[in-house]
């Protein structure tokens, strides 16, 4: 992306100066979900050739989530632990572009529960509907 410090000052504005609850993927614009959606994309297929900007938009946000459990140190935070959190968050990012086209298989994540690691077949989803 040829303004990428751009977008990362965007995404400071929009979002990351807000409340952790800002980037919840159903309070995220549309660009932003999507923006986040692609990075997490390049980031799970592990794609080398990826923007750095691009995959940082996604990790960001995570770790905005975050942000008040890590300061606490209610979380710890390993390489592996923010993988999951972000393959958590890419799914949630994708349940949500669902919902917007209409497609409703499962509530909003809020922040209790966007981390939570589905059992079975996504045991937190059904026991939210």
């Amino acid at each position: 992306m040829n303004n990428s410090i751009s977008l990362r000052s965007q995404l400071a504005h929009d979002v990351l100066h807000s409340s952790p609850s800002a980037a919840l993927p159903s309070n995220l614009t549309d660009r932003w979900l999507d923006t986040a959606l692609q990075g997490a994309e390049r980031i799970i297929q592990a794609d080398e050739k990826a923007d750095f900007e691009l995959v940082r938009i996604p990790v960001d946000l995570v770790l905005h989530l975050l942000s008040q459990e890590l300061a606490s140190g209610a979380v710890k935070m390993s390489d592996e632990k923010l993988f999951d959190y972000l393959g958590l968050y890419r799914m949630e990012l994708a349940m949500e572009k669902l919902r917007r086209w209409g497609v409703a298989l499962a509530p909003a994540a809020d922040k209790t529960n966007i981390f939570d690691t589905p059992k079975g077949s996504r045991s937190r989803r059904k026991t939210a509907s």
